[in-house]
């Protein structure tokens, strides 16, 4: 065995607390930053198996109402994709995806299948590999169908379904067309795609008011993606302010990189995006974990500088050289650091299902196990123990051997400043994410103790959207009286937009008399007449929908009283008057409902209209009092199979629905209450084994003061004294960069917590006690040894 193996396998069986310690405290870091390094990765990589991924952009549309507000949503005007496709250079392929559900039939079953209708480019545009037929004509003839695999399967029973035919609405047979094999992660969410000349027609390539289509440009390998973002930004403008009729909108194209869509904050209702806000934040939190973990083997290494001093003069008076003895302690704390990563290569391993959980993902050991990300986990431990022990293989590589063979062997005043500084680094960390965690769980505690403005606990919300074909014909009528008479069954309503989702967004609205200067942009909700007393909603003035007036449900809508604000009324003035929206729908106000918060208390209240349509896309079902929730729930299961059978029934509480708008919330506070306990453990890891390296040192004064009469509390405060010192001032440090930070945070809150010291002194005593209680094992110990014992020990 190489002489510098057995040196540093000499040292670790010499100081196997250090080894121990330092390995734990690194093994954990490195923990957190593979986790956070996988979910990160697999964030980053959606939609980047696409050939040329950076050439094929996404048009979204930013609208400013009359009033300034903006809006940036992911789809925009139907006709924009054909222009963009005539009009502009540089363009390789467009394709137009317009969202639709079908209902398709399999025996007994109606089956709700979700997809576009797509042009016949979408195969040139996306890289989306087709297991079975011919990307060129799969969408070109009507009458057709593409379906994914697994919806193949689940439709005809086998992943190889090219030719088969399904049902659609009992009378529209499809033959399908293409088979789409299984795909990476991609924002685009599908189960089927059907040929837009189908309905090309009919639709006519919508109009420049409707912002419902989504539109994909692949350009050319010449053009400049910047100057063709330039030059599509004001394409719609002209064209869709004269369709508004003079409203005063403003429609902006935007040209978003297919890759940066996932991420995007753009408000895209029909897809999966993720938040690129809790990406970075927890990269920027695993580095600092990683940081408290490297400090630790720092300073447990400049502390035994001391007890290596003598090694070291022995070594060089021998002829050893700086350059040598430095790459013996550099490959001693890479030698560590591979350890910690095997350790923590298992720990992630046994992590993944319960840090999915966190941040609802969905990594495996196998994302774990590539040979690219082992090569890369292979390099970052590297780095960390050349990085870790660099330092430390400097200092101790610099003493000079004549002092050190003539015993003086002190170490240097400035390692000790380097150490309690390194220790404020580690407490500042750890306090921070201790008060961060501490607001954010305040933030989201105060979010759901506020008053929404309706009734919620006895609610169910069943899921109607697959069942709209079955529900023509008088049935949905039939089905909601049947519903309503049953035994705990207080009120049944139907709805678009239960509270916690949205409607419809970017209804423009002129009041009776005004102009298009005092047109307001609301977010219309399809209601029925039941929809208030269901929901427990308050008049104000008017009176509610009438289910027996002809004149509600052709022209009759609610406002809450911030829409008849904006609108400049009062809400008694606002009772019988009409309102105007590009041309169409004019509609009469007969009621004003207090103001609640349908989107929650995380967000302002907005300008809402309510309008019965009839049969929506949910039913709302309030409980009797004391009604046995899984007793009515069953019986209206029932119900729902004898008069809709096939259609799946799917119920769920209000009150889930609702709380799902504080997702992110909930996980950031998860996220922060188990990295910061990981940041406090991993820096008393290290305060442990200085600890034990003081009190070491200190043994003959520790006796020496016990035979003059200092008592064992005294002593415990003597050793205590200097450990309790950094902590307090890392808890100072950080106290204004996390108020700065949190003030930042709740900013974005329309109900937040007022930020007050209470959460910083909290953090900062629970970060001193651990901090006092991690070494007051050894301060015990040394104060309660036997002096006489202790004056022996030099």
């Amino acid at each position: 065995m190489p002489y510098a193996f057995r040196t540093a396998l000499r040292h670790v069986r010499r100081h196997p607390l250090d080894a121990v310690l330092n390995v734990l405290g690194l093994a954990a870091g490195l923990t957190l930053v593979g986790l956070v390094a996988l979910y990160a990765g697999s964030e980053l990589r959606v939609d980047r198996f696409h050939p040329d991924a950076e050439r094929v952009v996404r048009l979204s549309s930013e609208i400013t109402d009359p009033s300034g507000e903006t809006q940036t949503v992911a789809t925009g005007p139907g006709p924009l994709g054909g222009l963009v496709r005539d009009d502009l250079p540089g363009v390789a392929a467009v394709v137009r995806l317009l969202p639709v559900w079908r209902p398709v039939e399999r025996g007994d079953e109606t089956i709700r299948v979700t997809g576009y209708w797509a042009d016949a480019s979408f195969f040139d545009v996306f890289g989306f590999t087709l297991a079975e037929g011919d990307p060129a004509t799969a969408l070109t003839r009507p009458g057709t169908v593409v379906l994914t695999e697994a919806t193949a399967e689940r439709l005809t029973g086998s992943r190889r379904a090219l030719g088969a035919t399904i049902s659609v609405n009992d009378t529209l047979q499809l033959v399908v067309s293409g088979v789409i094999a299984d795909r990476p992660r991609s924002h685009l969410q599908f189960e089927a795609l059907w040929p837009m000349a189908q309905i090309e027609g009919e639709w006519g390539g919508g109009d420049w008011t409707s912002f419902n289509t989504y539109a994909f440009v692949r350009l050319t390998p010449s053009a400049d993606p910047a100057a063709f973002a330039a030059s599509v930004r004001g394409l719609a403008a002209d064209r869709a302010g004269e369709a508004f009729g003079g409203l005063g909108m403003r429609v902006a194209t935007l040209a978003e990189p297919l890759p940066s869509v996932y991420l995007s904050p753009t408000q895209d209702l029909q897809n999966v995006s993720g938040d690129r806000r809790l990406v970075t934040l927890l990269i920027g939190i695993a580095l600092a974990v990683l940081a408290v973990a490297a400090i630790n083997f720092v300073n447990l290494s400049t502390a035994r500088s001391v007890e290596r001093a003598r090694e070291i003069g022995v070594r060089k008076a021998l002829g050893a050289e700086r350059g040598a003895l430095v790459q013996q302690f550099l490959l001693e704390a890479v030698g560590l650091a591979f350890v910690a990563g095997a350790v923590a290569l298992g720990l992630v391993a046994a992590a993944i299902p319960a840090f999915n959980g966190l941040v609802v993902s969905d990594l495996a050991v196998v994302d774990l196990l590539r040979p690219d990300r082992l090569a890369l986990a292979l390099a970052v431990v590297t780095l960390v123990g050349l990085l870790a022990g660099g330092y430390p293989a400097l200092a101790l590589a610099r003493f000079r051997p004549a002092e050190t063979l003539r015993g003086r062997t002190r170490p240097r005043r400035s390692s000790g400043w380097l150490r309690q500084g390194l220790v404020v680094v580690q407490f500042g960390v750890s306090t921070a994410l201790l008060v961060a965690m501490l607001v954010v769980t305040g933030q989201l505690r105060h979010l759901r103790a506020q008053d929404d403005g309706f009734e919620r606990e006895a609610v169910l919300t069943v899921d109607a959207s697959e069942a709209q074909s079955g529900l023509r014909g008088g049935r949905a009528a039939d089905l909601k009286a049947a519903l309503g008479a049953l035994p705990g069954v207080e009120a049944v309503a139907w709805s678009d937009a239960p509270p916690g989702r949205d409607g419809w967004n970017g209804q423009v609205v002129i009041p009776e008399g005004g102009s298009e200067a005092d047109a307001v942009m609301m977010e219309t909700v399809i209601v029925d007449a039941d929809a208030a007393e269901t929901l427990g909603l308050t008049l104000v003035a008017g009176r509610d929908l009438d289910a027996d007036l002809a004149t509600d449900a052709e022209t009759g809508l609610l406002l809450n009283e911030t829409a008849a604000r904006e609108l400049g009324w009062t809400p008694a003035a606002a009772v019988g008057r009409t309102i105007q929206t590009s041309g169409r729908w004019p509609g009469t106000v007969v009621g004003v409902v207090r103001d609640y918060r349908h989107h929650g208390a995380a967000v302002g209240l907005s300008p809402q209209v309510f309008f019965d349509l009839g049969a929506s896309m949910h039913l709302l079902v309030r409980l009797a009092s004391g009604a046995e929730v899984p007793a009515v729930q069953a019986r209206l299961a029932d119900s729902w199979a004898e008069r809709l059978p096939g259609y799946p029934f799917r119920a769920e509480p209000l009150d889930a629905v609702y709380d799902a708008q504080y997702a992110n919330e909930v996980r950031l506070s998860r996220a922060f209450g188990l990295f910061a306990g990981l940041a406090v453990v991993v820096a008393c890891l290290g305060l442990f084994g200085l600890a034990a390296f003081a009190v070491q040192v200190r043994t003959k004064e520790v006796g020496v003061r016990k035979v003059l009469g200092a008592g064992v509390a005294r002593l415990v405060a003597t050793l205590s004294r200097d450990f309790a010192a950094p902590v307090v001032v890392g808890c100072l440090l950080a106290a204004p960069v996390a108020w700065w930070g949190l003030a930042r945070w709740l900013s974005g809150f329309a109900e937040r917590l007022t930020l007050t010291p209470l959460p910083f002194l909290a953090a900062g005593a629970l970060a001193l006690a651990v901090a006092l209680l991690t070494v007051s094992v050894h301060t015990l110990r040394a104060a309660t040894a036997d002096p006489v014992r202790a004056l022996r020990s030099e």
